[in-house]
């Protein structure tokens, strides 16, 4: 059977009605096949050209910069990361001297869940790694198993590896990336949010557009090759999409099917995976890409629509190709807060941070002044029934924000949209003063503020 791009339309127009109905909040739907895109879809105000935080998707762009560096001569697979960072080694007990590159690719350290988690929040999330100290810690928690032998999600193994990277080959994982992989696939230097040290985090804080992560799922479908060139090494592809561990499935049924080289085994192929919902699939069985973008705490609802609507038409569609058409688009929206204009009063508040807002009604909408507690002040344009853009520009990056608000008897409530990120902070007041709260909360701390996406580069 050959399929055209538009024939697929019913089966993409299913797959975005389940995502809503089942609360995943999506931003995007990328399908690719045969190396064509045949379908792209968005929801305003999330725009698919604004690069977004993609959480630990990150994770798998690290990986393969490791296993360009392996390909370099850089180390080896098998490795022990105590020997690569011999400034830190005292720390080590018996089990975390055993642990291999290979190991920390594959979630398998031995550590615990408990452990890597207990480490992870108090070196990573509170406060960003830094050098030595931050190594030194990771290796000081003997690991409960065998390394190897078990798996634990760890965000500090994949720390490790990007820190062991710049180490071992002068250049750091973004640098490693953007100059062999990312500028020939036509992606260019992205936005990584770094350590306390200057070095891109590894395990998380890339931003990225859906059609880029698109084209780096591509180049993973292709077996790392693009326009006939290798760019991704031969034994670091092999490996990376195998499992090398069991998982546990706790997530859901497609976190159990077992754990590669920073990617996931799935009930199709394998996916790059972040955070609330932002996902990669890569579909060797149909020669086939999704990405996905969504705002859902547990994405195994996503996984269920795309398996339950997508996948069979994708599967149906045969090698023979008709796609002289163009890809099927189409543009969604998040409802906007509803409510009604602006009576004609100001309404002046104070964040949990301390920061201190003056909402004022401006041409059937409002503005919200904000002056941070550091003196910084900014203004952010608020739409009734519409969303509103506002970039601000800060010291350590800029925010995309979009704003929609409106009065419901006594209380204002305004949605602010962080475009940048998958999140939106809901401001409301009323009688009882002001209330914040996240639809998802953000793993990074620090408010709408510590939300800031860095410059490519920084």
């Amino acid at each position: 059977m050959s399929l055209t791009a538009a024939d697929l339309a019913p089966a993409i127009d299913a797959t975005a009605a389940a995502l809503t109905r089942a609360g995943t909040r999506p931003h995007s739907l990328l399908v690719r096949q045969h190396d064509r895109t045949l379908a792209d879809l968005r929801w305003a105000p999330w725009d698919t050209e604004e690069p977004c935080l993609v959480y630990s998707c990150s994770k798998t762009f690290t990986s393969a910069a490791v296993g360009m560096a392996v390909e370099d001569g850089a180390f080896g697979y098998q490795d022990t990361l105590v020997d690569l960072w011999p400034e830190v080694a005292d720390a080590a007990g018996p089990r975390a001297s055993r642990i291999r590159i290979r190991d920390a690719l594959a979630m398998a350290t031995g550590h615990s869940q408990e452990q890597a988690d207990e480490v992870a929040t108090a070196m990573a999330w509170h406060r960003r790694p830094v050098g030595d100290e931050t190594a030194r810690a990771f290796l000081a928690a003997e690991p409960e198993h065998d390394p190897g032998s078990s798996f634990a999600y760890n965000n500090l193994a994949t720390w490790m590896l990007s820190r062991i990277v710049a180490r071992t080959t002068g250049r750091d994982v973004a640098e490693l990336l953007t100059r062999r992989v990312l500028d020939p696939i036509g992606i260019g230097p992205v936005p990584w949010t770094r350590d306390l040290d200057g070095f891109p985090l590894g395990f998380s804080g890339m931003h990225l557009r859906p059609g880029q992560l698109a084209r780096f799922a591509q180049l993973l479908l292709d077996d790392g090759v693009h326009r006939g060139r290798r760019l991704l090494p031969a034994e670091w592809i092999a490996g990376h999409r195998v499992s090398h561990i069991d998982s546990d499935g706790d997530t859901g049924t497609d976190w159990g099917m077992g754990y590669g080289w920073q990617v996931w085994r799935g009930l199709h192929g394998y996916r790059i995976d972040g955070a609330m919902g932002q996902l990669a699939l890569i579909l060797p069985e149909a020669d086939a890409v999704i990405v996905t973008t969504n705002n859902i705490d547990g994405a195994q609802p996503v996984l269920d629509a795309v398996w339950g609507h997508l996948w069979p038409a994708l599967e149906a569609r045969g090698s023979g190709l008709n796609d002289d058409v163009e890809p099927y688009r189409r543009t969604l929206e998040v409802a906007p807060v509803a409510g009604e204009p602006a009576p004609e009063r100001t309404v002046r508040a104070t964040t949990g941070a301390g920061d201190r807002l003056v909402i004022r009604p401006t041409g059937g909408g409002w503005t919200v002044d904000l002056t941070r507690t550091d003196g910084g002040r900014f203004a952010i344009r608020v739409g009734c029934g519409q969303w509103l853009h506002t970039h601000l520009r800060l010291a350590d990056g800029e925010l995309e924000v979009a704003a929609s608000g409106g009065w419901a008897g006594p209380e204002l409530t305004i949605d602010l949209a962080v475009v940048t990120t998958p999140h939106t902070l809901r401001l409301r007041w009323g009688p009882d003063g002001l209330s914040e709260q996240w639809d998802t909360e953000p793993l990074n701390p620090g408010g709408l503020f510590g939300q800031a996406r860095p410059a490519p580069g920084r």
